[in-house]
């Protein structure tokens, strides 16, 4: 199998990383995907984002919202710490966008198919026909 530099189409022979001379950086087949260096890099950041969102609302969900941490009692609560990891998030997307990895487009569009969707799903939130929260 060859593998190309996507910036260069600079085939390579079946190896797990190589050096795009024209990039002068290397080239990575991730996985089997064929991602450059950059993408792999921001892939990898946005999953340790979103595994630290998660974390954070496990802890809201333990210890409520407006808990702080006992070891930092000046710290900020967990809302504040669960609005700083979606931030962090939302910055590792919008990397991602201007990378050209992602379409500001398609998320926009998949994001107002989930609002019309997700009440069927909600017991305590109800959405309008407006598609606004009720």
């Amino acid at each position: 199998m060859t593998i190309f530099c996507k910036d260069h189409a600079q085939g390579f022979s079946d190896q797990d990383v190589h050096w795009c001379t024209a990039c002068n950086a290397y080239v990575l087949e991730a996985f089997n995907h064929k991602l450059t260096p950059a993408e792999h890099e921001l892939l990898t950041k946005l999953s340790e984002e979103a595994a630290e969102v998660i974390h954070m609302v496990m802890k809201n969900f333990l210890y409520g919202l407006l808990e702080v941490n006992e070891l930092n009692p000046g710290g900020p609560n967990n809302l504040q710490r669960l609005e700083k990891e979606i931030g962090d998030f939302s910055c590792i997307v919008g990397l991602l966008v201007e990378k050209g990895v992602l379409s500001p487009a398609e998320i926009a569009l998949h994001s107002a198919e989930k609002r019309k969707t997700i009440g069927k799903w909600l017991r305590h939130n109800k959405i309008g026909t407006d598609g606004s929260l009720a």
